[in-house]
């Protein structure tokens, strides 16, 4: 038992002090460690110890020959649907818990599904799909192919008139543009969420566009308003006293006014709600900044 114990992670003696069932993060580093454990029958004493061929799913559910490579599961074991949702799980970086909660089923039922105990049903898989596009349909239900797929959404053609009015400008995430003061920085088609096309922005240049978050700089701009940024190539082009987007090593992406700073080597960051006080920002902190060129609102 203490073998087990310390291979799963598990204080020593664990399994003498517990009064109830283990919690999902002790299920979970049991599971990593023994993954043929099974784990309804941890959690409810129901049916057998171990994960066996008798839940195996038709041999005719899968092409023997067609090769589906897995760091955690052989060929074999993927043939059945309670494994092909754990290595779903782990695809998508997931824990049980988690996974659960995404597609909308209850944790215990989806261990109950994985270990094997019971059969996943089509809604189960139907949920899997909605939540998660890039999941082949083929594989998650028969196993057959590659567990992802590559999404390529079809683009609607800009008519004549509506090039005219500007170039489409990428909204991104602020994750995505946190390393736009690299002088290689580029926005992958993957991390565009949509395009603007807003005549006023035609004669401007504009890199991206971004999503307020927050509360500090109100009344200018209120959380969800969507702010679009020109790139600062040099620093000495700063306009003082503007709102501009700071990417910075430590804090991320800023939305701030900029002012010159006493300290040296330093830029003071100054909010427009007067609940959030002033700060100085090291310049070796900042990895990039970018002017805000005007912001879309809705009421």
């Amino acid at each position: 038992m203490s073998r087990f114990e310390k291979e799963s992670n598990l204080s020593n003696g664990y399994f003498n002090q517990i009064r109830k069932k283990p919690s999902l993060d002790k299920l979970d580093s049991m599971h990593e460690a023994f993954p043929n454990l099974n784990l309804d029958w941890l959690i409810s004493g129901k049916g057998s110890m171990l994960m066996n061929d008798n839940i195996l799913e038709k041999e005719n559910w899968i092409v023997s020959d067609d090769i589906y490579d897995s760091e955690k599961h052989d060929q074999e074991s993927l043939k059945r649907v309670g494994l092909r949702i754990d290595e779903l799980s782990r695809l998508k970086h997931l824990d049980y818990k988690k996974f659960a909660e995404k597609v909308n089923v209850d944790y215990e039922d989806l261990v109950s599904v994985i270990s094997g105990s019971e059969a996943a049903t089509e809604a189960l898989l139907n949920n899997i799909l909605t939540v998660f596009p890039d999941v082949n349909p083929c594989w998650i239900f028969t196993g057959i192919g590659k567990a992802l797929i590559d999404i390529k959404p079809t683009a609607i053609p800009l008519s004549v008139h509506t090039k005219a009015i500007g170039t489409p400008i990428p909204l991104v995430s602020q994750t995505a543009v946190a390393g736009f003061g690299n002088s290689e920085f580029a926005i992958a088609e993957r991390d565009v969420k949509e395009y603007y096309i807003v005549p006023k922005f035609k004669y401007c240049h504009i890199d991206f566009m971004i999503e307020i978050s927050g509360s500090s700089m109100y009344p200018k701009y209120n959380s969800g308003d969507v702010v679009a940024c020109t790139i600062i190539r040099e620093s000495h082009f700063i306009q003082w006293n503007k709102c501009h987007v700071i990417a910075t090593k430590e804090q991320g992406i800023l939305v701030k006014r900029l002012l010159p700073s006493e300290k040296p080597d330093c830029i003071k960051a100054v909010s427009d709600n007067e609940k959030y006080p002033p700060f100085d920002i090291p310049k070796e902190e900042i990895t990039g900044i970018a002017i805000v060129a005007g912001v879309i609102r809705l009421e």
